[in-house]
């Protein structure tokens, strides 16, 4: 494990990927979805609602981990452990367009955030703390 970004990785870091998201249940046991994140330096940054399963270990817990599976290589990742440093209400939905845009090429609300969910849109601020990689 290092602090640093593991020299030819960043790529993963850079590329609109799906992330395997790791959060801890209240028992301890693992909980693993599928996220779509920013690298905003020094940041990996994703958006999910305080009350969803991931909100809530978050809560509780804010250690998590990514892994970043290359899509053009199939053996090579990028794993990263991780402390979610700032949690932050986004009801106009500025950071899911950005999301949404950087996988999608074009927005979801465009400013536009129906009344019903935004008091789900949050964005959720990871400093990484540990980084593994691998490549055949």
């Amino acid at each position: 494990m290092s602090s640093c970004i593991p020299e030819g990785f960043q790529d993963l870091l850079e590329k609109p990927i799906n992330a395997a998201f790791v959060t801890l249940m209240p028992d301890g046991s693992p909980h693993v979805s599928v996220v779509w994140y920013l690298w905003e330096e020094p940041y990996i940054s994703i958006s999910t609602s305080p009350s969803s399963r991931k909100g809530r270990n978050i809560a509780r817990d804010r250690r998590v981990a990514l892994v970043l599976n290359d899509t053009d290589d199939k053996y090579r990742y990028l794993g990263v452990q991780g402390v979610v440093e700032a949690i932050e209400h986004d009801p106009e939905g500025t950071f899911a367009d950005r999301l949404w845009s950087f996988y999608e090429g074009r927005t979801m609300y465009n400013g536009q955030v129906p009344a019903e969910e935004q008091e789900h849109l949050y964005v959720y601020r990871i400093r990484p703390v540990n980084y593994v990689s691998f490549s055949e």
